[in-house]
C-alpha cells in the first residue's frame, strides 16, 4: 500500500512538472496535433488499435497488485464495496497523470527516439536528471513486489489448482514444496530471459496490452458467478478459444482481415463461447440431474 501511495504521489508530481516544462498542456496538445494529426482523429486505419486499447487497458489495473490486492484482501463484502470506489478513483488519477505525461513528452521528443518506451525516461534526462533516478527507484520497488506476487501465484497454480485440483494428485508436503520451488525458478528464468532480450526491452506496451487482453476474458466467468446457467465447460471454452483467437490474430496475418484488433476479437469470441457452451452443457446437466432423481 505504501509503495502504491508513493508511486501515485510521484505520478501526480511528474504530470505537473511535465506540463510546466512544455509550457502548458494546451500547448503540448496543439504541438502533437501539428506533428501527427492522424493520431487525434478516428479513422479506418486506427480504429482497431483504439478499440483494443480502450478494452484491454481498462483491465490493466489488475496487473498492479498495489491496487487490486487491497480490494481482494478486504475483511468483508462492505469493505470490498468501499474499496472498489477508492480503486476507481486511484485508477482515474493514474490514467490521467500517465496520459498528461505521454502527451507532454511526445510534444517534445516525437521522432527523436529509437525506442518509444523510453520516452518518459528521456524526458527526465532532458529536464530533471535526478527525477529519472527517483523514477528508477519507484519502478524497481513496484517491480519487486509485483514479481514476488507473480512467482508465488505461479507456484500455487501448479501445486493447488492443477496437481491437487485438476489432476487430483495427492502429493506429500515435501514434494508439493519442491514442485512449487521448481515452478518459481522456471518462471523467474523465463522472465529474466525475456527481460534481457530485445523483445522484452523494446515491446513493453505491446506486452502489457496482450496481458490485459487475456485478463478481459475473465470478465465472462465473473458474469457467470451471477448467472445460474453458467457451467465449468463454458468457462474452459471461454479461456481456450479466447487465447487461441488472440494468438492467431496477434502473431499471424489473420488480424488484417478484421475491422477490429486482436483484443476485441478474442473478447467477443470468448463471450460467444461462454454463453453457447454454457447453454449447451447446462441442458445436459439438468437432464443428468433429473435422471439421478
Amino acid at each position: 500500500m505504501l509503495q502504491g501511495l508513493i508511486a501515485l504521489l510521484f505520478l501526480a508530481i511528474s504530470a505537473f512538472a511535465f506540463t510546466q516544462w512544455v509550457g502548458g498542456l494546451d500547448k503540448a496538445v496543439e504541438q502533437v496535433r501539428q506533428m501527427m494529426p492522424e493520431k487525434l482523429t478516428l479513422s479506418a486505419s486506427n480504429l482497431p488499435l483504439f478499440l483494443d486499447g480502450l478494452l484491454s487497458w481498462s483491465f490493466v489495473v489488475f496487473l498492479w497488485p498495489q491496487m487490486f490486492q487491497r480490494l481482494f484482501m478486504a475483511r468483508d463484502a462492505n469493505r470490498i464495496r468501499h474499496m472498489a470506489g477508492w480503486n476507481l478513483l486511484v485508477l482515474l488519477v493514474v490514467v490521467t497523470c500517465t496520459g498528461v505525461m505521454a502527451v507532454a513528452a511526445t510534444s517534445v521528443l516525437y521522432g527523436q527516439l529509437a525506442d518509444p518506451d523510453t520516452i518518459i525516461v528521456s524526458m527526465y534526462r532532458l529536464y530533471w536528471p535526478a527525477g529519472g533516478v527517483i523514477l528508477a527507484l519507484v519502478v524497481f520497488a513496484l517491480a519487486m513486489s509485483t514479481i514476488d506476487s507473480m512467482l508465488l501465484t505461479s507456484g500455487s497454480i501448479i501445486t493447488r489448482d492443477i496437481c491437487d485440483g485438476l489432476l487430483a494428485l495427492k502429493l506429500s508436503k515435501e514434494r508439493e514444496l519442491a514442485l512449487a520451488r521448481g515452478t518459481i525458478l522456471i518462471v523467474l528464468a523465463l522472465g529474466a530471459l525475456v527481460a534481457f532480450t530485445g523483445i522484452g526491452r523494446s515491446a513493453i506496451v505491446p506486452w502489457v496490452t496482450m496481458s490485459s487482453a487475456v485478463i478481459t476474458l475473465l470478465l465472462w466467468p465473473l458474469i457467470g458467478t451471477r448467472w445460474k446457467g453458467a457451467t465449468r465447460q463454458g468457462v474452459i471454452a471461454t479461456i481456450l478459444l479466447g487465447l487461441l483467437v488472440l494468438c492467431l490474430l496477434r502473431f499471424t496475418a489473420l488480424g488484417s482481415v478484421l475491422p477490429f484488433g486482436f483484443a476485441t476479437a478474442s473478447f467477443l469470441m470468448g463471450g460467444i463461447a461462454f454463453f453457447v457452451v454454457s447453454l449447451l452443457t447446462s441442458d445436459k446437466r439438468k437432464t443428468a440431474s433429473a435422471l439421478r432423481h
